[in-house]
């Protein structure tokens, strides 16, 4: 069971992830093209939606509620549940690590430092 919870992260990760990123991205590049929208700093992922980013939070927070719930009823280790809250533990801190990969890249491409950058008004500022 272990080893089929870590195959479908790595397919969560390596299909369902980019689809969900890439998402929007034409529809965007759409609307860019035509005016509709400004082109910002971070590209459609500059664009969230106040109410989208709500729903998406409330449906996090629920099922981990309902999880819990349904954990408090089993005994530890002899059930699936407790090796797919694993998997997500390891799946989250994989996910954290590559945010924070990320931010680092882009940090160094942008040449932004942790203290004392310079303000910057130009079209790269955020």
């Amino acid at each position: 069971p272990v080893l089929c919870m870590i195959f479908i992260t790595a397919i969560y990760i390596l299909k369902v992830v980019p689809a969900l990123a890439n998402f929007g991205r034409s529809r965007w590049q759409e609307k860019v093209d035509t005016g509709v929208l400004q082109a910002r700093p971070g590209g459609p992922f500059s664009e969230v939606s106040e109410s989208f980013a709500t729903l998406l939070s409330l449906i996090y927070v629920s099922s981990t509620f309902l999880a819990l719930g349904r954990m408090e009823r089993h005994v530890p280790v002899t059930n699936l549940i407790f090796e797919c809250v694993a998997v997500h533990n390891v799946t989250q801190c994989c996910c954290n690590l590559y945010c924070f990969v990320m931010l680092v890249q882009l940090g160094r491409e942008q040449q932004i430092r942790i203290w004392g950058n310079d303000l910057d008004v130009s079209q790269n500022s955020h």
